[in-house]
């Protein structure tokens, strides 16, 4: 062979494509398919980039990295709701900034939505932390309620007129202010006996909307002093739910002792993001220990369980914080 034809100078990149251009040769091209079918895999990358999940110290193989994942519950073939890795972080120096904050997330996550599906998909929590967000949505504001859908991650086993009535809490508080079409408020029927019935009906209609993407746009939750979210309470059969999205609470873990429904892990996941609102000195050994449990999380904490195909982020008051590292809780108005 001559030794100019292996080891000879490479011609420059330009002139090579303008060489195959002249030959009609596309070996080397992208076509336009291959293009957008690569869009495919990095626009819900570049929209809703996954958290980092940081490994201990020390050489992992893909072995052990497989171990850890089935030991979080997951596998490697099933992404949807992973939501490993750090939690993102919003620290106020109050309740009232913190869900005023929250309040223009929850606007702009609705706008979004709206302009790429035409509906926002919202599911509501009760407890009395919220009830600030709501009676602020209350008030008056630009909120596109006319094409909102809302939902609630559980509900007591009571009359929808009870004082104990997470959707009575909600329509006091801004349901009966707002234009929301009583169409688009689809209430958990607590007061159905047996509650199995009700969990049933719920489920149908979360499914009936469930196509190949996630279910909700947004989850709204807030955690108990034991850790607890939705009518999820520590160690719960529900924990264990992996099929059924909807299941009923004989004994809540709590105060008012009633039964309850409550949505289970893998309905709050099928959403695209879940955000936490807590406030209080009394919330703050549990969300200290939320935040040690992560990524893989624990049953005695159920709040740390929750996944989200996007962002799980968590809008705390400085005392709710107060037991956190400088690397778990960002600077006020920040993410981490």
């Amino acid at each position: 062979f001559h030794y100019a034809d292996v080891f000879g100078e490479l011609p420059d990149g330009y002139e090579t494509l303008l060489l195959d251009v002249m030959l009609g040769d596309a070996t080397l091209f992208v076509r336009a398919d291959e293009v957008e079918e690569s869009w495919s895999l990095y626009d819900p990358i570049l929209k809703a980039p996954p958290p980092v999940v940081f490994y201990p110290a020390g050489t992992m193989g893909p072995s052990e990295a497989t171990r850890l994942a089935e030991g979080w519950g997951h596998r490697w073939e099933q992404p949807a709701g992973a939501g490993l890795g750090r939690p993102a972080t919003r620290v106020f120096p109050s309740l009232d900034q913190a869900t005023r904050a929250l309040s223009s997330a929850v606007l702009a996550s609705a706008r979004e939505a709206i302009a790429q599906r035409g509906r926002f998909h919202l599911v509501l929590s009760g407890g009395s932390t919220p009830r600030g967000l709501y009676e602020r949505w209350g008030k008056g504001s630009r909120f596109p309620w006319q094409e909102t859908e809302v939902y609630f991650a559980d509900e007591r086993s009571v009359s929808p007129r009870s004082s104990k009535s997470n959707y009575a809490m909600a329509r006091e508080a801004f349901l009966s202010k707002v234009p929301v079409p009583r169409s688009q408020v689809h209430r958990l029927r607590g007061e159905l006996s047996p509650g199995s019935r009700a969990a049933r009906e719920y489920e149908g209609l979360l499914r009936q909307g469930a196509g190949s993407g996630a279910r909700f746009d947004l989850v709204l939750l807030g955690i108990g002093k034991d850790g607890h979210t939705a009518s999820l309470f520590p160690d719960a059969p529900a924990l264990s739910e992996r099929e059924r999205w909807v299941v009923t609470v004989p004994r809540a873990g709590q105060p008012p002792f009633v039964p309850r429904l409550t949505m289970t892990l893998p309905a709050l996941a099928s959403s695209r993001a879940v955000s936490f609102l807590v406030a209080g000195a009394d919330k703050a050994p549990a969300i200290r220990g939320i935040f040690t449990a992560l990524p893989r999380g624990t049953e005695r904490l159920p709040a740390s369980l929750v996944r989200s195909e996007g962002p799980v982020t968590w809008f705390l008051d400085r005392e709710a914080a107060a037991g956190l590292t400088p690397g778990q809780a960002s600077p006020r108005g920040k993410t981490a």
